[in-house]
């Protein structure tokens, strides 16, 4: 069966019906699901960052976000079919940039969708950067850690490559939007300082395929 997700003029109505509450808890596509004040999420990670350092806080929120993009494009290509061809990943895509919309992640396009090359560029607004920086002013680093992570769990799905994705442009740190990329892993100057920066040590018990 191949990948067909709905009409855009749907997609958010289906998102919205797609949300269930049962015994006191949030179902999205089935799956249960919170919904967090993006304060909370911008204090915790700042905390995290100075009481375990940067690199640890880094690859675990990158490796969850990871995790739980993988696992929820996994749920959504077993709904309405399995993306075969470029056409049809490029509908997986732009259809889970709808769904980053609907649970509050931002608005975001692909500006770059290369699947012979596995080169991803993706643009767009981040209200958790806005959020970090209106509490903790403009920021010297990227710090969209967990969206980093959803972007390279939802590619490294459609894909099947261990992919990196590193923030090129952050609102927090004064930039008028967000601006990520994605790669596979070899493909990146490792040795580049904005590459470097952003590197993540792997998590083992948070292997994308887990859940």
């Amino acid at each position: 069966m191949a990948f067909r997700p709905p009409p855009k003029i749907l997609q958010k109505v289906m998102g919205f019906r797609s949300i269930k509450y049962e015994d006191g808890g949030v179902l999205i596509w089935g799956v249960p699901m919170t919904f967090d004040m993006l304060s909370v999420e911008a204090i915790k990670q700042n905390i995290m960052v100075k009481k375990f350092g940067k690199k640890e806080t880094e690859s675990l929120i990158y490796c969850l976000g990871r995790l739980q993009a993988y696992n929820g494009v996994k749920v959504l290509c077993e709904k309405f079919g399995y993306a075969k061809t470029s056409a049809e990943k490029e509908n997986v895509l732009k259809f889970n940039t709808g769904q980053l919309d609907i649970i509050g992640r931002g608005h975001f396009e692909f500006l770059r969708m290369d699947f012979k090359n596995n080169v991803f560029h993706l643009k767009g607004t981040s209200p958790f950067a806005k959020m970090y920086k209106s509490i903790y002013g403009v920021q010297t680093i990227p710090v969209d850690f967990f969206m980093r992570g959803l972007i390279t769990g939802c590619l490294e799905y459609i894909t099947g490559k261990e992919l990196l994705t590193i923030e090129n442009h952050c609102m927090a740190s004064g930039k008028p939007y967000c601006l990520f990329t994605t790669k596979a892993i070899k493909d990146w100057n490792l040795k580049s300082k904005d590459v470097k920066g952003q590197l993540i040590d792997e998590i083992r018990e948070l292997n994308v395929k887990k859940i």
